[in-house]
């Protein structure tokens, strides 16, 4: 006895536990969690981020010409050409040379440099120039610099470059915004779609439970002798058409989850998560858009930046195609060794008495010809195209806002009615059932109304859907001067 009060209660315990524990491992996601999910799991985000970065890299890397360089080199000569000017038979050299170059921001460019250099003649026949070129090393320290006077004076050529790499970045990685954007509202979307699908698929179960309802009660009157059988026919078509009803939302159902499931990259094994909503909370257009400024859609963004990027590359162009004049000069210590090595060659290097001291203004002229007038047009053209198809973006974008909004306002006026319409046909579903079972109507008439409601509470539903997914459209809108 005791031992079935067990199984009892042990059953009884199962009975109350093991839905909660199922229901504790149903996974259920709500719009935000889900665009998180699609954005953590999704390798287009991913892949997005990466190019992001490479965008800021090579925005960077555009200063390469401003990095230090060091440079060293080493060099041998053995020279053995005839006539040697000293009389002898060969002469070999030894160089080394070390230097550190390096551009500012400013267009100045300076170099330190160090020479070692060491001279052997071999075999002179002439005493004085034996003693003179037989054996001897020389040194020197040296700093040269040049400045443009004109092309890049104070770096104008420089910011110009810095400032149209820095346009083409923040284009570049606003055009990976705008993929992502778009990938957000596909998701969204679809969120939506399943969202309706799940009802929709609630209520045609439900009207074929229904129409399952009027079929038994209208059999039972044909059977009873008090019932037509044109209308136990009508009531069986209508069961047979709320079943294909159901297998067609049932399949659009499975559809619209494996579409959530490739944005979600999720394994065929596993479920996609019970997604919940509420169709009823609209979200007001403006609400993401916070702060003052021009609404403009996305894509004019870009096609302002780029017009940015083709002026700047005018001017860049313009100024990379003037005169020029340099301002160029050097200093440089000798030391001299006689009869020394390679390594006496730096006893004296840093000695200032016998310097090499060179200043220079160098002009250059780029005629004017039929080449060059082209290279200028070419990007003074594509500079105003650019602008063109900016402003005309621009009067676009500010169409699409104008429309999203008239739509908005449209389809809550939709909403309204077809929440007043939805409710009257149930009503008069429920009058029609009502007089039906005291015999005061056809079946026909149930079945209509049966329709009608069941039609009018998913046009309500599609209604809602279709306002929140134009709400998701927003994503494509930005304020102008917002920074991506």
């Amino acid at each position: 006895m005791s031992i079935r009060i067990l199984q009892i209660g042990f059953s009884f315990s199962l009975l109350i536990f093991v839905p909660q524990i199922f229901a504790a491992t149903t996974k259920t996601m709500d719009l935000t969690q889900f665009l998180q999910q699609v954005q953590d799991n999704n390798k287009s985000f991913k892949m997005n981020q990466s190019s992001k970065e490479a965008a800021l890299d090579k925005k960077t890397a555009g200063d390469i010409s401003l990095v230090p360089v060091l440079t060293f080199s080493g060099s041998y000569l053995s020279d053995k050409k005839q006539p040697v000017f000293t009389g002898g038979t060969e002469t070999i050299n030894t160089l080394y040379s070390l230097g550190l170059a390096k551009k500012f921001s400013t267009g100045t460019q300076i170099k330190l440099s160090g020479n070692l250099f060491e001279a052997t003649g071999k075999d002179i026949s002439n005493p004085a120039f034996a003693s003179v070129f037989g054996q001897y090393s020389t040194g020197s320290l040296g700093l040269s610099f040049s400045q443009s006077l004109w092309k890049d004076a104070f770096g104008r050529g420089t910011g110009l470059r810095q400032k149209r790499e820095t346009e083409v970045a923040e284009l570049e990685v606003s055009a990976i915004d705008l993929q992502e954007r778009q990938l957000l509202i596909e998701a969204e979307s679809a969120f939506w779609d399943l969202i309706y699908l799940q009802q929709e698929r609630r209520i045609r179960e439900t009207s074929l439970q229904r129409a399952k309802r009027i079929e038994t009660w209208v059999t039972k009157r044909t059977r009873d002798g008090i019932g037509d059988r044109a209308d136990l026919m009508n009531a069986k078509a209508l069961v047979v058409s709320r079943q294909m009803q159901l297998l067609s939302s049932q399949d659009d159902n499975l559809a619209a989850q494996k579409k959530l499931q490739d944005l979600l990259e999720l394994n065929a094994n596993e479920q996609v998560p019970t997604l919940v909503a509420n169709l009823d909370q609209p979200r007001p257009l403006k609400e993401s858009l916070k702060g003052a400024g021009e609404i403009i859609r996305l894509d004019s963004y870009l096609s302002v930046l780029e017009a940015k990027v083709k002026k700047l590359g005018s001017l860049e162009a313009n100024d990379n195609l003037r005169s020029d004049l340099v301002l160029s000069g050097s200093y440089n210590t000798n030391s001299y060794e006689n009869q020394g090595k390679i390594s006496d060659a730096p006893k004296n290097i840093a000695n200032t008495n016998t310097p090499t001291s060179v200043v220079s203004l160098t002009w250059t002229y780029l005629f004017d010809t039929k080449v060059k007038e082209a290279a200028l047009n070419q990007v003074k053209k594509e500079a105003h195209a650019a602008e063109l198809k900016s402003e005309r973006k621009r009067i676009e974008s500010n169409s699409s806002w104008s429309e999203i909004q008239r739509r908005y306002e449209e389809l809550g006026k939709k909403i309204e009615a077809a929440k007043q319409i939805a409710e009257f046909q149930m009503e008069r579903t429920k009058v029609q059932q009502d007089k039906l079972s005291k015999g005061r109507s056809i079946t026909s008439e149930v079945i209509t109304s049966e329709q009608e409601a069941a039609e009018a509470e998913l046009t309500l539903s599609k209604l809602k859907v279709e306002q929140r997914k134009l709400e998701a459209q927003v994503r494509m809108f930005i304020l102008l001067g917002e920074k991506i």
